[in-house]
Protein backbone atom coordinates (compact mmCIF):
# COMPACT_ATOMS: atom_id res chain seq x y z
CA UNK A 1 0.00 0.00 0.00
CA UNK A 2 2.78 2.43 0.90
CA UNK A 3 4.58 1.61 -2.33
CA UNK A 4 1.44 2.40 -4.36
CA UNK A 5 1.01 5.72 -2.54
CA UNK A 6 4.67 6.67 -3.12
CA UNK A 7 4.36 5.74 -6.81
CA UNK A 8 1.25 7.90 -7.31
CA UNK A 9 2.81 10.81 -5.41
CA UNK A 10 5.99 10.57 -7.45
CA UNK A 11 4.11 10.48 -10.75
CA UNK A 12 1.98 13.56 -10.02
CA UNK A 13 5.07 15.79 -9.53
CA UNK A 14 3.24 18.68 -7.90
CA UNK A 15 4.83 22.11 -7.89
CA UNK A 16 4.58 25.53 -6.28
CA UNK A 17 4.43 28.89 -8.07
CA UNK A 18 6.66 31.46 -6.39
CA UNK A 19 5.50 34.87 -7.57
CA UNK A 20 6.83 38.42 -7.46
CA UNK A 21 5.65 41.78 -8.75
CA UNK A 22 8.88 43.39 -9.84
CA UNK A 23 9.78 46.77 -8.34
CA UNK A 24 6.80 48.59 -6.81
CA UNK A 25 6.78 52.40 -6.96
CA UNK A 26 4.87 54.82 -4.77
CA UNK A 27 1.81 56.49 -6.32
CA UNK A 28 2.70 60.03 -7.40
CA UNK A 29 0.58 62.87 -8.79
CA UNK A 30 -2.33 61.47 -10.80
CA UNK A 31 -1.17 57.90 -10.18
CA UNK A 32 2.19 58.25 -11.96
CA UNK A 33 5.00 56.18 -10.49
CA UNK A 34 7.07 57.92 -7.81
CA UNK A 35 10.09 56.52 -5.99
CA UNK A 36 10.62 52.83 -5.28
CA UNK A 37 8.75 51.52 -2.22
CA UNK A 38 12.00 50.35 -0.61
CA UNK A 39 13.07 54.00 -0.32
CA UNK A 40 9.83 55.03 1.39
CA UNK A 41 7.87 53.94 4.42
CA UNK A 42 4.82 51.71 4.37
CA UNK A 43 3.82 48.33 3.11
CA UNK A 44 1.59 47.36 0.22
CA UNK A 45 -0.92 44.56 -0.11
CA UNK A 46 -0.66 42.25 -3.11
CA UNK A 47 -3.48 39.81 -3.85
CA UNK A 48 -2.59 37.23 -6.49
CA UNK A 49 -5.28 35.26 -8.30
CA UNK A 50 -4.56 32.07 -10.23
CA UNK A 51 -6.84 30.50 -12.85
CA UNK A 52 -6.89 27.32 -14.89
CA UNK A 53 -8.36 29.04 -17.97
CA UNK A 54 -7.49 32.08 -20.10
CA UNK A 55 -10.94 33.56 -19.46
CA UNK A 56 -10.12 33.95 -15.74
CA UNK A 57 -13.32 32.15 -14.75
CA UNK A 58 -12.06 29.00 -13.04
CA UNK A 59 -10.17 30.17 -9.99
CA UNK A 60 -7.79 27.91 -8.14
CA UNK A 61 -8.76 27.31 -4.53
CA UNK A 62 -5.90 28.41 -2.31
CA UNK A 63 -6.01 28.57 1.49
CA UNK A 64 -7.41 32.13 1.42
CA UNK A 65 -9.96 31.54 -1.35
CA UNK A 66 -8.68 32.26 -4.84
CA UNK A 67 -5.72 34.40 -3.81
CA UNK A 68 -2.32 34.45 -2.22
CA UNK A 69 -1.01 37.65 -0.72
CA UNK A 70 1.98 39.44 0.71
CA UNK A 71 2.35 42.75 2.49
CA UNK A 72 6.13 42.96 2.55
CA UNK A 73 8.26 45.10 0.27
CA UNK A 74 11.55 43.23 0.13
CA UNK A 75 14.43 42.64 -2.30
CA UNK A 76 14.51 46.03 -4.03
CA UNK A 77 10.85 46.85 -3.34
CA UNK A 78 9.46 43.63 -4.81
CA UNK A 79 6.33 42.06 -3.33
CA UNK A 80 6.65 38.30 -3.36
CA UNK A 81 5.36 35.07 -1.91
CA UNK A 82 4.93 31.39 -2.64
CA UNK A 83 1.48 29.96 -3.16
CA UNK A 84 -0.10 28.10 -0.28
CA UNK A 85 -2.94 25.60 -0.06
CA UNK A 86 -2.81 24.38 -3.67
CA UNK A 87 -0.60 21.92 -5.50
CA UNK A 88 0.10 22.97 -9.08
CA UNK A 89 0.71 20.24 -11.64
CA UNK A 90 3.83 20.18 -13.79
CA UNK A 91 3.52 20.55 -17.58
CA UNK A 92 0.29 22.54 -17.11
CA UNK A 93 -0.36 26.18 -18.07
CA UNK A 94 -1.91 28.44 -15.44
CA UNK A 95 -2.98 32.09 -15.59
CA UNK A 96 -2.43 34.73 -12.94
CA UNK A 97 -3.02 38.37 -12.13
CA UNK A 98 -2.01 40.56 -9.20
CA UNK A 99 -3.85 43.43 -7.52
CA UNK A 100 -1.60 45.77 -5.50
CA UNK A 101 -3.17 48.25 -3.07
CA UNK A 102 -1.30 51.11 -1.38
CA UNK A 103 -0.99 51.32 2.39
CA UNK A 104 -3.61 54.08 2.66
CA UNK A 105 -6.04 52.20 0.41
CA UNK A 106 -6.37 55.15 -1.99
CA UNK A 107 -4.40 53.68 -4.91
CA UNK A 108 -4.50 50.35 -6.68
CA UNK A 109 -2.95 48.71 -9.73
CA UNK A 110 -4.22 45.57 -11.42
CA UNK A 111 -2.04 43.54 -13.75
CA UNK A 112 -3.30 42.03 -16.95
CA UNK A 113 -3.77 38.27 -17.05
CA UNK A 114 -0.43 36.55 -17.58
CA UNK A 115 0.39 32.99 -18.56
CA UNK A 116 2.69 30.81 -16.52
CA UNK A 117 3.59 27.30 -17.65
CA UNK A 118 5.11 24.99 -15.07
CA UNK A 119 8.17 23.05 -16.18
CA UNK A 120 8.26 19.26 -16.30
CA UNK A 121 9.80 19.11 -12.84
CA UNK A 122 10.32 21.58 -10.00
CA UNK A 123 8.70 24.85 -9.05
CA UNK A 124 8.08 27.97 -11.13
CA UNK A 125 9.33 31.46 -10.28
CA UNK A 126 6.92 33.92 -11.90
CA UNK A 127 7.54 37.69 -12.10
CA UNK A 128 4.54 39.74 -13.27
CA UNK A 129 6.76 42.58 -14.53
CA UNK A 130 8.96 40.28 -16.59
CA UNK A 131 5.78 38.73 -18.02
CA UNK A 132 4.72 42.21 -19.18
CA UNK A 133 1.59 42.18 -17.05
CA UNK A 134 2.15 45.06 -14.60
CA UNK A 135 0.50 48.42 -15.40
CA UNK A 136 2.54 51.61 -15.81
CA UNK A 137 0.62 53.65 -13.24
CA UNK A 138 -1.73 53.50 -10.27
CA UNK A 139 -5.50 54.11 -10.44
CA UNK A 140 -7.45 55.93 -7.74
CA UNK A 141 -9.74 53.82 -5.56
CA UNK A 142 -13.13 55.51 -5.09
CA UNK A 143 -13.92 56.59 -1.56
CA UNK A 144 -16.55 54.46 0.18
CA UNK A 145 -18.50 57.61 1.09
CA UNK A 146 -18.69 58.71 -2.53
CA UNK A 147 -19.86 55.28 -3.58
CA UNK A 148 -22.49 55.26 -0.81
CA UNK A 149 -23.80 58.67 -1.88
CA UNK A 150 -23.97 57.52 -5.50
CA UNK A 151 -25.93 54.42 -4.46
CA UNK A 152 -28.25 56.51 -2.29
CA UNK A 153 -28.91 58.85 -5.22
CA UNK A 154 -29.73 55.90 -7.49
CA UNK A 155 -32.16 54.52 -4.90
CA UNK A 156 -33.80 57.93 -4.53
CA UNK A 157 -34.27 58.25 -8.30
CA UNK A 158 -35.72 54.74 -8.43
CA UNK A 159 -38.17 55.42 -5.59
CA UNK A 160 -39.22 58.71 -7.14
CA UNK A 161 -39.98 57.01 -10.45
CA UNK A 162 -41.89 54.23 -8.69
CA UNK A 163 -44.00 56.61 -6.59
CA UNK A 164 -44.90 58.78 -9.61
CA UNK A 165 -46.75 55.90 -11.29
Amino acid sequence: MMLAFALVAGMSQAAVIKWSTGTIYTPGVGGAFGSAVGNTSGTYLAMVYFYTDAGALNGITLTGGFSDNSTKAVAQSVLNSATVGYTFLNNVTYYGKVVVTSTDGNWQMVSSLATCALPGTGDLTFNFTTAGAMPSQWTAVPEPTSMALLALGAVAVGLRRKLRK
